[in-house]
């Protein structure tokens, strides 16, 4: 066996050259050197190094290893060489940590720079990331950068802890399922997933983002561990697209409004681009490339030639051009377009031919047109009196007249070029008085751009004086010029014939008439003062208003007299028209058309007469007429109802006589009552309608109330309420009664006119007042004494203050025309007045109106009006006496009969006057009284009594109507007995016994 080499063989490893040769090992070696040596030096001992030939600098150098002489030194010299290796191993360790921290501090610097680098880099590109582990609940990390982009406030080590919902939150609702969706995918393809969407800041600002997600895989099981993604803020880029895409938008709808595309092509192989804009104007798709030959081809005649020889010279010397041609489409249209060309030109070379077209053919059109009517304008001035003229005032004051017409000459003596650029020469021939008020009225009309007008005079070389009159309206241009276009006439003669006119309507003023003259659009344009005074309207305000809306209610009667005088040239008639106050009044109107030197009708010449008065006159006399026609017809409707009513009292006498039953004798009553009743209607209806009188007798008004309130509740509305207050017992007064009733009725119906809405109360009382000289000191001549007060009070509308003196004047009325004569209170005043009376009135405005009637009582009471019958009269009978009675009416006649007969008579009947004188000529000794109805056929009973009276002059005769008085007949014989229909059976029984000497026992 060989023996076991040296301990310090075994660390070979650790042998200062093999140490050294390693990096970083120099310095470990020589440490490593300098403890083998000390550690040598003890543990071997010198006999040891003798024999083995070896000493510490043989050791240093790695000598090969020498066998060892014995054991025991061998195991020594190991544990030495251990300890030492350890100690050295120790202190290298310690050495390489301290250069590993070294390592670890540098590299930890590093990446702080790396990380600050990287962080400043997000900023720059808004660049924020946020990273999430995929469990059902790991909240997403966010980077400060993408705090900032959402506007988030980061936590302390700037970053942000979201949870999911949160983090999803962040993203515009509307573009939430996009992103899920996105991830979703991302997740099952394991691939980035892009998209661009916006982000809702706290404060409601939204940023547009671009978002790449990734999944991170683990590096063996490929297994998603978690998810990172990157966001970038892309809000500028997004709005600087936008704006680009606008702009854009905004460029090809400029094209499409200006028809103006673009085009370009190679010089070299003429291959050309157009935009679309272009190829519509040819009527192409929008193809984008073609050629220059056959863009060509759209043009013909010198048209392509022009179009030719101006692209060659671009191509060949880069010379621009501007040209406007005439092209054919593809679908044989013409249009012009205007085609521009700018070169692009590098180091002396065309490397390109560009330019663009526009549709011009609406313009081309229009310039046409323009010149046309220029031309037009020209030749239509030439021929139109006066100077049609274009002025312009710069921003700077000056003044031109760009354009005049032929005018110009005759009007001013000046030619146009004398005023085209500069139009002083103009201004010169202004008069010197007037020229000032021109330069305000135009400043005053260029600075508030409204029309302007003047009349001016101007002295001219050879005309002298002469009026001017300009008319213009001013437009403001884009360069501050301020034009105006507009006429100058001559106004010379015209003035002059205003001032004979002026003269000529101060001469009509004086004219009491209305004299108007208006033209054929029925505006006026003189008006003199009588119309002023006839209408109330003054000259300024009636001028230029239409005459048919200002004097007229109802325009058809102008219309039908304009018909006439513009068929016959003249028109007469009357025309009810209207005032300013609002008054209707009637004119006699003359109307002459006026025709000018040529013949043409020009305007109305109308001279208007107030008859006003003249047709209240005419009306108030047909109403008379007419009253008097309708108490006509009311004598003979009274004496038809008369006859009615007749039968019917005696027939209820004849029915009481004949039966005691209490119920028919109450029947009767109501019977014989409303005959009565309508009897006294009739009655009153006769005394208005004829305006009979009788004497006046002592009576007292109550009855006549009474029977007015019956007339009244009867004949007015409902919706009025008649009310009457009477005293016990009136004092008496000596009166008519049919005018006393008349006045009554005049009062009421007054008041009944005064609710005009047709509602309210009407009250008559009677009072007994003793008056004494201080209550009539504003009634001259009234006595003192007794006196009967009527007042009859409404509630209606009440007397205006200002027409209270005025209510009693005849004719004198505030209805309507048609509504009232003016008549009524005036007769009221005049039977007051004629009963030794006066009349008072109180009104209040809304309240009502109550007239007081003063009439004298009569002191003295007759044995008439006191005596009260305490017992029936006793009805006379006949001895058998012969009466003749003659009535048209069979059944009255009949009933009369029947009564005479039952009462001792012997009665012949006749049914009219023919009838009775042959009756009479036949038995006229028997005959004793003759009974003859006044009104019959063939003969009436004035006529029957006269031929009677010359066979027995003395013989009795009693005449019965319906509607005449004693007083009408009383001219045939003084001993004429008279009844009124209807009568009682008694009034006609006693006076039947009267007639023949037999008063009643």
């Amino acid at each position: 066996m060989s023996a076991s080499p040296p301990p310090i063989s075994r660390f070979r490893l650790y042998h200062p050259r093999v140490l050294s040769s390693r990096p970083g090992g120099g310095i470990i070696a020589s440490v490593l050197v300098t403890v083998l040596g000390v550690c040598h030096s003890i543990a071997v001992p010198q006999s040891y190094e003798s024999k083995a030939g070896l000493t510490p600098a043989s050791v240093a150098q790695a000598a090969p290893p020498v066998k060892s002489a014995a054991p025991f030194q061998d195991l020594v010299g190991a544990a030495a060489e251990a300890m030492a290796l350890l100690l050295a191993l120790t202190f290298v360790s310690m050495l390489h940590q301290r250069r590993m921290r070294r390592s670890l501090f540098r590299q930890a610097q590093e990446l702080r720079r790396s990380q600050a680098v990287l962080a400043t880099a997000q900023r720059m590109a808004a660049v924020g990331y946020w990273q999430r582990s995929l469990g059902e609940k790991e909240a997403v990390t966010c980077s400060a950068e993408l705090c900032r982009i959402a506007g988030l406030e980061p936590s302390a080590d700037g970053r942000k802890q979201l949870s999911q919902v949160d983090f999803l939150a962040l993203v515009h609702p509307a573009d939430r399922v996009a992103l899920r969706q996105g991830i979703a995918t991302a997740l099952h393809t394991q691939k980035p997933f892009n998209l661009t969407h916006r982000v809702i800041r706290p404060d409601g600002e939204e940023r547009h983002v671009e978002q790449c997600v990734q999944v991170i895989l683990h590096e063996t099981t490929g297994i998603p561990l978690s998810m990172v993604g990157t966001i970038q803020d892309v809000t500028d880029r997004k709005r600087a697209e936008d704006e680009r895409l606008h702009q854009e938008s905004l460029l090809r709808e400029a094209g499409q409004i200006a028809k103006l595309g673009g085009w370009t092509f190679d010089p070299v192989t003429s291959e050309a681009q157009w935009t679309p804009e272009v190829a519509a104007i040819h009527e192409m798709p929008p193809q984008t490339t073609t050629h220059v030959s056959a863009g060509l081809t759209f043009f013909q005649g010198p048209h392509r030639a022009a179009l030719e020889a101006a692209l060659k010279a671009a191509r060949e010397a880069g010379t621009p051009f501007d040209l406007e041609l005439e092209l054919i489409t593809a679908k044989g249209n013409r249009r012009w377009v205007r085609v521009i060309c700018n070169p692009v030109v590098e180091n002396g070379v065309v490397i390109r031919v560009r330019g663009c077209m526009q549709d011009i053919t609406d313009r081309k059109r229009i310039e046409d047109e323009l010149h046309g009517s220029h031309e037009l304008l020209t030749k239509l001035s030439a021929h139109v009196p006066g100077l049609i003229y274009r002025f312009q005032m710069t921003a700077d004051g000056h003044f031109s007249m760009p354009f005049t017409s032929q005018g110009l000459e005759e009007l001013a003596e000046l030619t146009a070029e004398q005023v085209r650029e500069d139009a002083s020469p103009a201004f010169e021939c202004i008069h010197p008085e007037d020229a000032p008020g021109v330069a305000a009225a135009i400043l005053e009309s260029a600075r508030s751009l409204t029309r302007f007008r003047a009349e001016y005079r101007v002295q001219l070389p050879l005309k002298g004086l002469r009026w001017h009159y300009a008319d213009s309206q001013p437009e403001r241009q884009d360069d501050g010029t301020t034009v105006w276009h507009g006429y100058i006439g001559d106004y010379t003669d015209r003035k002059s014939a205003a001032a004979r006119i002026a003269e000529q309507a101060a001469l009509l003023d004086k004219a009491q008439d209305a004299i108007i003259v208006r033209d054929l659009q029925h505006r006026i344009q003189f008006w003199n003062q009588g119309a002023m005074n006839l209408y109330g309207w003054t000259a300024e305000e009636a001028t230029d208003q239409p005459i048919n809306s200002l004097i007229y209610r109802d325009a058809d009667p102008f219309y039908a007299a304009l018909q006439s005088v513009m068929d016959r040239g003249e028109w007469k008639g009357e025309l009810q028209q209207l005032t300013k106050d609002g008054r209707d009044i009637f004119v006699e109107s003359r109307w002459t058309l006026v025709r000018d030197s040529d013949g043409n009708p020009v305007s109305i010449l109308a001279i208007n007469t107030d008859i006003t008065d003249k047709k209240r006159l005419e009306a108030r006399f047909l109403r008379s007429q007419r009253l008097e026609s309708i108490g006509t017809l009311a004598s003979g409707v009274a004496h038809d109802l008369n006859n009615v009513l007749a039968p019917i009292t005696l027939a209820v006498s004849l029915l009481r006589a004949k039966t005691d039953d209490p119920m028919t004798h109450k029947t009767l009553d109501i019977v014989d009552n409303s005959a009565k009743r309508g009897a006294s209607v009739v009655k009153q209806i006769i005394g208005f309608a004829r305006g009979t009188t009788v004497e006046r007798v002592p009576m007292q008004i109550e009855s006549l109330v009474t029977e007015q309130v019956d007339i009244c509740t009867s004949t007015f509305p409902k919706t009025i309420s008649v009310r009457h207050l009477l005293p016990t017992r009136g004092w008496t007064l000596q009166g008519d009664a049919v005018q006393l009733a008349q006045m009554i009725m005049n009062l009421c119906l007054n008041a009944r006119d005064a609710m005009t809405d047709g509602e309210g109360t009407l009250t008559l009382s009677v009072a007994n007042l003793w008056l004494d000289a201080t209550a009539l000191t504003h009634h001259p001549g009234a006595e003192p004494g007794p006196y009967v007060q009527l007042e009859v009070t409404d509630t209606g509308s009440g007397i205006p203050a200002e027409l209270l003196p005025r209510i009693f004047d005849p004719f004198f009325t505030s209805k309507d025309i048609g509504r009232g004569s003016g008549l009524g209170l005036s007769t009221v005043l005049s039977i007051a007045r004629g009963h030794g009376g006066f009349v008072d009135v109180t009104s209040h405005v809304g309240r009502g109106t109550s007239f007081h009637v003063y009439l004298p009582a009569y002191e003295k009471e007759t044995s008439e009006t006191a005596a009260v019958p305490n017992s029936p009269l006793i009805i006379p009978r006949g001895n058998g006496e012969t009466l003749l009675l003659v009535d048209d009416e069979a059944p009255l006649r009949q009933l009369i009969e029947e009564l005479l007969t039952s009462h001792g008579y012997r009665v012949i009947g006749a049914s009219d006057g023919i009838e009775a004188l042959a009756l009479y000529a036949r038995e006229h000794r028997t005959i004793s009284l003759v009974i003859t109805d006044m009104a019959m056929p063939r003969m009436g009973g004035e006529g029957t009594i006269r031929a009677i009276r010359r066979i027995k002059p003395d013989i009795p005769v009693i005449a019965i109507s319906g509607n005449r008085d004693p007083a009408t007949i009383a001219h045939i014989t003084p001993d004429l007995k008279f009844l009124s229909k209807p009568f009682a059976s008694e009034a006609l029984l006693h006076m039947v016994a009267h007639a023949l000497h037999k008063p009643g026992e």
